[in-house]
C-alpha cells in the first residue's frame, strides 16, 4: 500500500517523496492497493514508478501532506552549525540528519559553491541552497548533477520544489543508505546527531535514561559508508548538555541499557557548541581527553577525575596538564 502522485500520460504513478522502503517491496508485491492524491509531488529515480497494469485497486484522496515547520534554531545550533560548516568546502557532498542542530549547518553554506547532496532525508532548505546556485552537484561522483534522497518531509514550498523536478532523484534507502553506495561519493560529509556520547565516542541516539525513544535511521549507515569514502568525515553533534545545563551528554560510561548506535570503531568527529573532538584513530586517552575539551567547562574536572578513575587518562599525565593550566592561568 502506498500514497502516490496523481498518474501521468503514459499510466505510470510516483511515490513522490517516500519511495524509502515501499520502492523495494513492489517488485515482489502479489498485491498493490494506491491512494492517489494529486497534492503528492511527482518526482524521479529507481523503482519510484507504479504502472497501472501493477495496480490491484485504487482510491482517489486528495488531501494536503503532513508539514513540518523550520526548527528553531538556539545559540547552541547556530555555533554547532557553524563549527561544522567550516569542514565543508567548495565541491564536498554533504549528507543532513534530522533536527535543529544538522539544519543550523545549512545556515552556514550559503558561502559555499558547487556542493552536491545525498542525503536519507531531503533537508527543507535544500530549496534555498539550490535557488541561490550553492547545490548544483556538479562534482559528485555518484548520481552527478542529481540530489539524492530517499523521503522528504517539510513545508509545502519543499513539496513544490520537488514537483517534476528531474534535478532531484528519490531512491529507495537500500540505494540511498547502501554502505557500498556511501562509499563511492568522494569529499562526503556525513552530519548526524546523537544523545549522548561516552569517553570511548559510543554514541547514544536512541535511548534516554535506557528508555527507548527512536531508532538509528540513517546514522549507522552513512558513519560506516563514509569511513570508506575518498575524504570523507563522519560528525556526530550533539549540546554538550540537557536538562537546563544539569547533565552532561560527555559521560564517562553511556546509562544502563542505552543503545549503542554509533560504535567507537566508527566514529569520526563529534561536535559541540563548545568545538570539535576529532577521535578517529586516537587511543582511548587522547579520545576522552578531546571529548572533555568540548564537554561543557562546569562539568569538565568533573569528567577528567571519572575518566583518572576508569584508567582512561593515566594520572600522573593529568596532574601534569592540571599543573600546566594552573600556570597559564
Amino acid at each position: 500500500m502506498a500514497t502516490v502522485s496523481s498518474m501521468d500520460e503514459d499510466g505510470n504513478f510516483s511515490l513522490g517523496t517516500s519511495p524509502s522502503y515501499v520502492a523495494s517491496l513492489i517488485e515482489d508485491a502479489k498485491t498493490i492497493i494506491l491512494e492517489v492524491n494529486k497534492n503528492m509531488p511527482r518526482t524521479f529515480g529507481a523503482k519510484n514508478t507504479i504502472h497501472i497494469s501493477e495496480v490491484s485497486a485504487l482510491i482517489e484522496h486528495d488531501f494536503e501532506l503532513p508539514t513540518l515547520p523550520s526548527p528553531k534554531l538556539s545559540e547552541k545550533d547556530l555555533a554547532i552549525g557553524k563549527i561544522i560548516a567550516e569542514t565543508v568546502k567548495d565541491g564536498d557532498t554533504v549528507q543532513i540528519g534530522f533536527g535543529s542542530m544538522p539544519n543550523a549547518v545549512m545556515d552556514y553554506l550559503m558561502d559555499k559553491r558547487n556542493l552536491g547532496v545525498h542525503s536519507e532525508m531531503l533537508p527543507d532548505k535544500i530549496v534555498e541552497l539550490y535557488a541561490k546556485g550553492i547545490v548544483n552537484n556538479k562534482y559528485k561522483t555518484t548520481y552527478p548533477t542529481k540530489t539524492v534522497s530517499t523521503f522528504a518531509i517539510g513545508s509545502k514550498q519543499l513539496y513544490e520544489f520537488m514537483n517534476n523536478n528531474r534535478d532531484i532523484l528519490m531512491l529507495p534507502c537500500d540505494m540511498t543508505n547502501d554502505i557500498r553506495e556511501i562509499a563511492k561519493i568522494d569529499n562526503l560529509k556525513a552530519i548526524n546527531s546523537t544523545v549522548e556520547v561516552d569517553f570511548l565516542g559510543q554514541c547514544n541516539s536512541e535511548t534516554v535514561k535506557g528508555s527507548y525513544y527512536s531508532s538509528t535511521g540513517g546514522q549507522a549507515d552513512f558513519t560506516k559508508g563514509v569511513r570508506l569514502a575518498k575524504n570523507g568525515c563522519g560528525i556526530i553533534c550533539l549540546y554538550s548538555t540537557a536538562k537546563n545545563d544539569t547533565i552532561s551528554t560527555i559521560v564517562p560510561e553511556l546509562a544502563l541499557g542505552s543503545a549503542v548506535s554509533t560504535s567507537k570503531n566508527d566514529i569520526d568527529t563529534i561536535v559541540t557548541e563548545y568545538g570539535k573532538a576529532e577521535l578517529i584513530g586516537k587511543t582511548v586517552q587522547e579520545r576522552a581527553e578531546a571529548l572533555i575539551e568540548v564537554a561543557h567547562p562546569k562539568f569538565r574536572e568533573e569528567l577528567r577525575q571519572k575518566a583518572i578513575e576508569k584508567h582512561f587518562i593515566v594520572e600522573e599525565v593529568a596532574e601534569k596538564e592540571e599543573t600546566m593550566v594552573m600556570m597559564e592561568g
